[in-house]
């Protein structure tokens, strides 16, 4: 169906766009006070910026639209395909600006551009710039007249709403969490993310909030780097050598994290997040002892040994949560890094 548009912030009345398919009954995702059903549409034309970033697809409340012509199927399908041969069309031409015809159809050429884009994807994946940056470049957004630092993110799909929150807390860690609304409402465990993370890192945070939703069948596209640095940290841990590790009792590894967490508390007087503690993982009379400045605290082994590591207590306090899910958690030793249920905790440094 072609519809106009019409009271619809920041487009002009009577904007005309093809209606793709119905979203649902939404309520946090549009600002309503009370549920709406809402329409996923494609505006014909130019795209239009939501929360910086350029978009042709938009969900907009049903009261919002005036049909203005019934589509046939057909129709709309020759519509959109012509819009996605204009985009293709538009790509091929810069770069036959590059290269030759010949280039062009060579299978080299087709085989360099797959390895240049994996490559360049990768590349993007492991640079460090920062939570907020990678966050924003993702589509979260600052709420109007709100706190500026609290980013968040909505969208519906399959008819369950999920709305993401993140903000810095006082000891310098992001806190992510994300709760969804269909029948009923419910939250996800919060996760941290470090400004030092890579962004593949970081997006990699949001895309388990997603997974704990939707499962893995459909990774939306800005969180595919996510995606794209946990298939290279598998790939590589598949073919890096065995490294020294032991096999720790879930439960008791768990208690001695929360009892970490209480202990490396913030003090009243002191503003802003406290310094890093060095956290010394060492085997003594078959227990895993992890050791601070202050404390000692014990965790059951299965099996393995590794030699002595001074790593990061922030680092490991503030890691993902599949570093503490299972019934029996590995930790792995570099001697430069630990590995905690194959994600990475950073050794210290003064």
């Amino acid at each position: 169906m072609l519809v106009a548009l019409q009271r619809i912030r920041d487009l002009p009345e009577g904007r005309l766009a093809i209606v793709r398919q119905p979203v649902g009954w939404v309520k946090e995702l549009l600002g309503a006070k009370s549920p709406v059903f809402a329409w996923q549409v494609f505006l014909t034309g130019e795209p239009t910026v939501v929360h910086g970033h350029e978009t042709q697809e938009i969900i907009v409340a049903d009261k919002c639209l005036r049909p203005v012509s019934q589509l046939a199927q057909q129709d709309m399908t020759t519509m959109l395909d012509q819009h996605e041969q204009e985009v293709v069309a538009t790509a091929v031409a810069d770069v036959r600006a590059l290269v030759s015809q010949e280039e062009m159809d060579s299978p080299e050429f087709d085989r360099a551009l797959h390895l240049a884009f994996g490559e360049a994807q990768l590349r993007l994946a492991k640079q460090v710039v920062g939570v907020t940056q990678v966050l924003r470049e993702a589509g979260f957004w600052s709420q109007p007249g709100g706190d500026s630092e609290v980013l968040e993110w909505r969208t519906v799909y399959e008819g369950t709403e999920i709305s993401m929150n993140a903000a810095p807390s006082m000891f310098g860690e992001w806190r992510v969490s994300a709760y969804a609304i269909k029948e009923r409402s419910w939250h996800m465990p919060e996760l941290l993310a470090l400004n030092d993370w890579p962004r593949g890192k970081i997006l990699q945070i949001v895309l388990e909030l997603w997974e704990n939703v939707f499962g893995t069948h459909r990774i939306p596209e800005q969180m595919e780097l996510g995606w794209i640095y946990r298939m290279h940290e598998r790939d590589m841990r598949s073919i890096e050598p065995v490294l020294p590790h032991v096999v720790m009792d879930g439960a008791s590894f768990r208690r001695a994290l929360r009892w970490l967490r209480e202990a490396y508390q913030i003090d009243d007087i002191l503003v802003g997040p406290p310094k890093d503690m060095p956290l010394s993982v060492e085997i003594k009379n078959g227990t895993l002892r992890l050791n601070t400045e202050d404390h000692s605290i014990g965790v059951t082994l299965k099996n393995g040994w590794i030699d002595p590591i001074i790593i990061s207590l922030r680092g490991l306090l503030a890691n993902s949560q599949r570093t503490r899910r299972g019934y029996w958690i590995y930790l792995q030793s570099t001697g430069e890094y630990a590995l905690v249920n194959g994600l990475k905790i950073n050794a210290w440094t003064n």
